[in-house]
């Protein structure tokens, strides 16, 4: 229990909001694929590295494997299909709020596992060891709400953005 609350508080403050954003927008920027395998062959691209971008619905073949792989993300799809490290990257950052609520389910169990631990306790000091690991753990969580609450208002804010430039756009 006290690795996982360790881990828990480290990790609350080794991914601040900024990294968060920043790591969203690299995931988004990768992509994601998946691998097809009934395909029209007069739209198939062959991979290549040099080739960075691929937009979604783009069909490649990896001429390692002879796999055929489609790029789902809307924007870009940078990642080679066969990355095991960008494709967790893109599942842990791809949606800014994933990563928190991993974070936060991870500190309500640990605090469900403290308070039977409390209640289990037949001793004062094992009672008060317990009382204070859940305080030690109550502000993580607080880091972690108030992270959430800035990532939403982030994500509002380039909405909105983005809104407006589109309809400046239209009117010009």
């Amino acid at each position: 229990m006290f690795t996982l609350s360790t881990f828990i508080t480290h990790s609350t403050f080794l991914f601040p909001v900024k990294l968060q954003t920043t790591l969203n927008r690299i995931a988004t920027h990768l992509g994601q694929w998946r691998q097809q395998t009934n395909i029209r062959t007069d739209t198939i691209n062959e991979w290549s590295s040099e080739c960075n971008s691929y937009t979604r619905g783009s069909v490649v073949k990896l001429s390692s494997n002879n796999q055929y792989y489609i790029a789902i993300q809307h924007l870009s799809n940078a990642a080679n299909p066969q990355s095991k490290a960008h494709s967790i990257l893109y599942r842990l950052f791809g949606d800014p709020t994933y990563f928190l609520t991993i974070q936060f389910l991870l500190c309500l169990i640990l605090i469900l596992f403290h308070v039977i631990w409390i209640i289990r306790g037949k001793y004062w000091e094992q009672i008060l060891i317990g009382c204070c690991i859940i305080f030690y753990s109550s502000y993580p969580i607080f880091k972690i709400v108030r992270d959430r609450i800035i990532i939403d208002f982030v994500e509002e804010q380039e909405i909105f953005q983005t809104s407006t430039i589109s309809k400046q756009k239209k009117s010009s």
